[in-house]
């Protein structure tokens, strides 16, 4: 799991690699909505990024609280 420093870092790599979208794992526990912004910092807003839970988000409450996080990103 990345810090979202980290996370910009590698967006930022992955746009110079050549990269068009980004795929990110994600725990119930992860500051999603930061790290989507960083992510959006240092690869630029229009590459798309795939959250997958991997079956991580059990509890309905914890899916919908990552969803009003995320709800301000397209």
């Amino acid at each position: 799991r990345m810090s979202p420093s980290d996370a910009e870092r590698q967006a930022g790599r992955a746009v110079e690699m050549g990269f068009q979208s980004l795929k990110m794992k994600a725990f119930p526990m992860d500051p999603l909505a930061e790290v989507v912004r960083a992510v959006h910092s240092g690869a630029g807003c229009a590459m798309p990024i795939v959250i997958d839970p991997n079956r991580k988000f059990q509890r309905l409450g914890d899916a919908l609280r990552v969803d009003r996080a995320l709800a301000g990103f397209e």
